[in-house]
């Protein structure tokens, strides 16, 4: 927007919640495709390319370190902003927008768990097995969630390819359409963090840029 009020500028009204999960999602995008240049997601290479890129690939350690911190930080972030939007109210006469971000939290989620397979350790195979296990107690769409999410009967080469297409192109791609859309309703609904009307404004450069720039680089 050209301009922007002065009270969604300040920090204490959204405490940059929204930028900096944008920007641990840019980290997020950038460190996986660096991943996916090494990893194989088959159940013989899987946990032996983890190993390669922690162990021999340059800087792989790194990268791998940043993705995972930053999608544990990621699930942190859209569960706090949740809870400031719901704190403050932020939801009302923004009720599309607000579905739209309960959208998003479940894609984080299913991000995070389809990613926790990947490494085909014990500990994600596991995992995954006692989630499995937990859908057949879930009514009506358990079962069929199930089925599709194993491929099969048990955890085995087609989970990992299911779980591997989930975590990259799927809900990512789901993500960013959303993310979008929650971002335009946000300026269609009349600006950040505005809930009335003929509130002092200031233009959007440099004091909006300027703060997520900021915000975003300190990420």
């Amino acid at each position: 927007p050209l301009r922007v009020t002065e009270r969604g500028l300040k920090f204490t009204t959204t405490f940059g919640l929204g930028v900096v999960t944008l920007s641990l999602f840019i980290i997020l995008v950038v460190s996986g495709l660096l991943l996916m240049l090494y990893y194989v997601p088959t159940p013989s290479q899987a946990y032996a390319s983890m190993l390669d890129i922690q162990y021999v690939v340059t800087f792989g350690e790194l990268i791998r370190l940043m993705h995972r911190y930053a999608a544990h930080a990621m699930v942190v972030t859209v569960g706090l902003h949740l809870l400031r939007v719901l704190a403050m109210a932020a939801y009302r006469r923004r009720e599309l927008n607000w579905m739209i971000g309960l959208g998003l939290l479940i894609l984080v989620l299913g991000l995070a768990f389809t990613g926790y397979l990947l490494p085909w350790d014990q500990t994600s195979y596991w995992a995954v097995r006692v989630v499995m296990g937990m859908l057949d107690h879930v009514p009506l769409l358990g079962a069929t969630l199930k089925s599709l999410l194993l491929g099969g009967t048990s955890v085995g080469a087609a989970t990992l390819v299911r779980f591997y297409a989930l975590h990259v192109a799927v809900l990512p791609t789901a993500m960013l359409i959303l993310a979008a859309l929650h971002i335009w309703r946000i300026r269609r609904d009349g600006g950040l963090a505005c809930s009335e009307q003929d509130m002092p404004t200031v233009s959007a450069w440099p004091h909006m840029v300027l703060r997520e720039a900021i915000l975003l680089l300190g990420v």
